[in-house]
């Protein structure tokens, strides 16, 4: 037997997204689940193909973060995500700070961390996610980098101390 997420879903403190599996031993009720449609239950000789159908193509989708203002026009950049990230991006953005940051550790896609940074208002998301573009980009060096440049801006609406730029 296998679970197959349907939707974004936690067990056992482990984040799943659509369309991956799910250990059978961290479901109490994998029944219950399914009749609330959180996952799906697949024979071992059956695929999920067809089931789990989301409508999304693995296509990106330009996310557009706000580069600079100037009175009435603001410069907007498109940061190219696919679906498994946007969802990704918007699970980090409902954790805690703690857990957040564990996640944006995890995390191998710098044009997520651009969009978590340019939208989670919360400062220690918005530095662990800098930090992490920051090693990103020195490793990886010049791969991955978005449309747009590889840069950050803060537009939080939080007070929060300034750090000495």
């Amino acid at each position: 037997m296998k679970l197959i997420a349907k939707k974004p879903c936690s067990f056992g403190g482990k984040a799943f997204f659509i369309n991956d599996e799910i250990p059978a031993n961290a479901v109490l009720n994998p029944k219950q689940q399914e009749e609330l449609g959180v996952l799906s239950i697949v024979s071992d000789g059956e695929t999920a193909t067809g089931i789990l159908e989301t409508g999304f193509q693995e296509t990106d989708i330009a996310i557009p973060v706000f580069k600079s203002y100037d009175g009435d026009t603001a410069q907007v950049m498109g940061i190219p995500l696919n679906a498994g990230e946007i969802q990704e991006v918007f699970s980090i953005m409902q954790m805690n700070v703690e857990e957040a940051t564990k996640a944006i550790e995890a995390a191998k896609s710098e044009n997520m961390l651009i969009v978590i940074r340019a939208c989670d208002s919360r400062a220690g998301v918005k530095k662990a996610a800098q930090k992490k573009a920051d090693n990103l980009s020195s490793t990886n060096g010049s791969t991955n980098v978005p449309a747009g440049g590889n840069e950050f801006v803060d537009h939080s609406t939080e007070d929060e101390t300034p750090s000495g730029k």
